[in-house]
């Protein structure tokens, strides 16, 4: 008996362990909602951790891991896509064939892709745990683009990704069962090889867009979604990335992040501050206290600007941070 015990809480402490790898920044959490967790173990690995909605029948949200490490050779698996048959008995398990004719795709979270060291990998992201209703313009194109992008910062620039991805704003149904999101929206966020939750700090790179589901998003680059964290918690009513310290946490989500080399529509709130990079003087429309950080969160600067001006000729060269009630940027001294 004593045996049984131990393999028992053995088998626990393992599978903890390995969910903490795709949940590492933090479990999205949701005042009132109780989603439904849903883990995808194939032979001790843990593929990607979904909050199910059992109502809605689609996921909340999936969170995972993403590096070159994940990419292999197994070809897409060719059958159906799978009924999730460890759900409970009293929820509505969904089919292929509840798709089936309704104009949409079944639009992989974690993509096909993405768990490809073995077929029995690549096989179980065709549950349909991991599925959203997603147009074919959505799906095959701009939403895909997304998804080459961050095979490209694996491969090519060996960073590791956590991601979390999902739907919002729920007007319809597939046959009166499967809801289908106005919105679908990705949080990425991007460090080097290797890294985790205790390498993040202030200047972070972080990923946020919110794609329309509809057939006009054919005609935009995904470049063209990105958003900030926060405009995505204040869509869903989540709190994402909430393990990282909170001071980084508050900043990271604020920011609207411009992958290098990928031009986007400039955004109002990048006025906020200028200029940038900047020497000695920083204008903002900000009146009030501020706090200004290192990329190591210490503060390096505080104080009070009546005119909108802040003195920063003090500062060594880096990447700063600014902070108040209503702006968290980048702040550059020369």
């Amino acid at each position: 008996m004593n045996k049984i015990i131990i393999i028992i809480l053995f088998s626990i402490l393992k599978l903890n362990a390995l969910n903490q790898n795709h949940i590492e920044l933090g479990m999205p959490i949701k005042t009132g909602k109780f989603d439904l967790l849903v883990t995808r173990v194939v032979k001790d690995t843990l593929l990607y951790v979904v909050g199910y909605d059992t109502t809605l029948h689609v996921p909340s949200w999936v969170s995972w891991n993403l590096s070159k490490g994940w990419y292999g050779p197994a070809d897409r698996f060719s059958g159906n896509f799978l009924t999730d048959t460890s759900l409970p008995t009293k929820v509505y398990r969904v089919k292929h064939s509840d798709y089936t004719n309704s104009g949409y795709d079944r639009g992989h979270m974690v993509r096909s892709e993405e768990r490809t060291l073995s077929d029995e990998q690549n096989k179980a992201t065709f549950f349909l745990t991991n599925i959203l209703p997603q147009t074919a313009e959505l799906n095959r194109q701009t939403w895909l683009s997304l998804e080459y992008y961050c095979e490209d910062l694996c491969k090519k620039q060996n960073k590791e990704l956590f991601v979390i991805a999902g739907g919002l704003s729920y007007n319809s149904k597939i046959n009166n069962l499967i809801g289908i999101p106005d919105t679908c929206y990705k949080i990425i966020v991007v460090l080097d090889s290797g890294q985790g939750l205790k390498d993040i700090k202030f200047d972070t790179q972080i990923i946020a867009v919110k794609m329309p589901n509809n057939v006009d998003v054919k005609n935009h680059n995904w470049t063209e979604y990105i958003c900030t964290v926060d405009d995505i918690e204040a869509s869903t009513g989540y709190d994402y990335l909430n393990l990282i310290p909170k001071q980084i946490q508050d900043l990271m989500e604020r920011i609207t992040f411009v992958p290098t080399g990928v031009e986007t529509k400039k955004k109002e709130d990048d006025e906020k501050i200028y200029p940038n990079p900047a020497n000695n003087i920083i204008s903002t429309d900000y009146i009030g206290e501020f706090e200004i950080y290192d990329n190591l969160s210490n503060v390096v600067f505080k104080g009070n600007t009546f005119d909108g001006n802040i003195n920063v000729v003090m500062l060594g060269n880096g990447i700063y941070f600014l902070k108040t009630k209503s702006i968290k940027k980048f702040v550059i001294s020369k």
